[in-house]
C-alpha cells in the first residue's frame, strides 16, 4: 500500500479521522492528535495479508473497534489469531468511501 487510507468518523461525540498506513492504524482527533492506536504487532513476526493490519481490537479500543466494524469503516478478514488466553487479532484494513 503506497498511500495512506484515510475515512472521517464519528464516535461518542468526537470527530475522529481512522488512517491506514501499510499494516499500521491509528485514530486521530481533529487535530490531527493520537486518539487510539487500532493496531498491533505479533510476537512472532506474523504479517497480516497484504493490505491488511492486525487489529487492537481489546481492552481500551474494543468499543472503538466494534463501532467501526459495525459501521463499515473497517472491515475484518479470516479468523482470529488467539494471541494470549484472553486476546485475539484479526486481519482489517480501511474501507475507502464516504466520510461521515
Amino acid at each position: 500500500m503506497s498511500a495512506p487510507i484515510s475515512r472521517w468518523t464519528e464516535w461518542r461525540g468526537h470527530r475522529i479521522k481512522v488512517e491506514q498506513t501499510a499494516d499500521h492504524c491509528v485514530a486521530l482527533d481533529i487535530e490531527g492528535l493520537p486518539y487510539a492506536r487500532l493496531s498491533c504487532e505479533l510476537d512472532d513476526g506474523k504479517k497480516a495479508p497484504e493490505g491488511y493490519f492486525w487489529l487492537r481490537w481489546w481492552s481500551e479500543n474494543q468499543h472503538l473497534c466494534e463501532a467501526l466494524v459495525d459501521s463499515g469503516v473497517i472491515t475484518t478478514r479470516g479468523e482470529p489469531i488467539q494471541i494470549s488466553h484472553w486476546v485475539a487479532t484479526v486481519a482489517a484494513r480501511v474501507v475507502p468511501g464516504a466520510d461521515l
